[in-house]
């Protein structure tokens, strides 16, 4: 009996692991959203935008990205007593140099297919103010993208009890990595798919410490 009460309680977990994760992946759906939105106001093309036009998009989709952080924060640490984001568990030197590795390789795979160093290129297209909004836009993304990873990770390891699996970036290439293939053509989707295993593996070479987790992260998406 005992048993089968654990077991339901580790399948009721990992459900609603799994439905934040997509929660966190839906929510990424607000800037399409905002997008689709403002094109109708606006009465031209995203690439017709001025300035400020683009500046209020980004605005609006981190407003938006935010709370739906927050709603997913407060719900898990309500729930559970995650203290989701301010989790911050030792990691071997080793694993922290692996994920570091994976960095660098994603990276230099980055700065090979923009033909430089992706920030300076898009400052130069885009100029300080836009590049400032995007690059704030860009954080939020990430954030997102790590609480996909998170959940998707938790998910597995109630299902499965193994834990040295990078279920979350499963989770994100199966979410995150196949709309890049759907969107943006199989050469975006499949770098995207690859790079959602590699996020996985880097959460768990911190072993799970949000903080580093996040700031690996950012460095590589931005980067």
């Amino acid at each position: 009996m005992r048993e089968n009460m654990v077991t339901r309680d580790r399948m009721k977990r990992a459900w609603d692991y799994f439905g934040w994760g997509l929660y966190a992946f839906a929510g990424l759906g607000i800037d399409a959203l905002v997008l689709m939105v403002l094109q109708q106001i606006y009465g031209k093309s995203f690439g017709e935008w001025e300035t400020f036009e683009y500046c209020i998009h980004w605005s609006i989709v981190c407003l938006g990205w935010g709370c739906v952080v927050w709603l997913l924060k407060r719900a898990a640490d309500r729930k559970y007593g995650e203290n989701l984001l301010r989790q911050k568990e030792k990691f071997t030197r080793n694993g922290f140099l692996m994920s570091a590795a994976l960095v660098i390789i994603l990276v230099t795979a980055e700065t090979m297919l923009w033909d430089g160093f992706k920030p300076v290129r898009e400052f130069v297209r885009l100029g300080a103010v836009k590049f400032g909004f995007q690059y704030v836009y860009y954080f939020l993304e990430v954030l997102l993208v790590l609480l996909i990873v998170v959940f998707g990770q938790r998910c597995g390891e109630c299902l499965t009890g193994k834990k040295r699996i990078p279920w979350g970036g499963i989770m994100l290439a199966f979410t995150w990595g196949l709309v890049h293939c759907l969107t943006k053509g199989m050469a975006t989707g499949i770098e995207a798919f690859l790079t959602s295993f590699c996020y996985g593996t880097i959460y768990l070479g911190v072993n799970r410490n949000i903080p580093w987790s996040y700031a690996l992260l950012a460095v590589a998406f931005l980067l």
